[in-house]
């Protein structure tokens, strides 16, 4: 015997739930390939316009990376920055997470050359001493860009900012 449990159907059970975007990875390196920046698509938030990223940064021999998310509409104007960015090759674009101290990067020139930088800082708190400590722990970087890769990576974020996948 079953005995089967009904429960009233609500009407967001009929609506689809978005699906996460596939885990594309947006990839800032230097020339050499040594210094490297990777920002992977995890998920999107189904109640506000957001996306979870992974962030893992490489320079100089130091890295680290975290998880943050980046508000959709911030995520827009970095993408529509970033393509007049990517015409002129000069000034400077900025994106935060939504927790700003998570996720920083910024990309600028560094000269009338054309040269192109890299900054990025990744940072999250830790619990020590039986959770009862909180640490803040922390990588910053920079390198220069490698900048036959700009196209490539305003198409990314241009493609992330769109719901790419969702």
């Amino acid at each position: 015997m079953c005995d089967a449990v009904t429960r009233p159907a609500f009407a967001l059970d009929f609506l689809p739930m978005p699906r996460p975007p596939p885990h594309r990875t947006i990839l800032l390196r230097s020339a050499d390939g040594r210094d490297v920046l990777r920002v992977t698509a995890l998920r999107r938030d189904t109640g506000y316009p957001s996306v979870e990223v992974r962030v893992e940064g490489t320079a100089k021999g130091f890295s680290g990376g975290n998880d943050a998310w980046l508000d959709g509409f911030e995520l827009k104007a970095f993408a529509a920055a970033l393509r007049s960015f990517e015409r002129s090759r000069h000034g400077r674009v900025e994106l935060r997470s939504m927790s700003p101290e998570e996720l920083r990067l910024v990309l600028r020139s560094a000269d009338a050359a054309g040269h192109l930088l890299v900054e990025f800082t990744i940072a999250r708190n830790a619990l020590v001493a039986d959770g009862l400590e909180p640490v803040p722990l922390r990588v910053q970087g920079a390198f220069e860009l490698d900048p036959g890769t700009l196209g490539e990576i305003a198409e990314g974020v241009a493609w992330l900012a769109s719901g790419g996948g969702a």
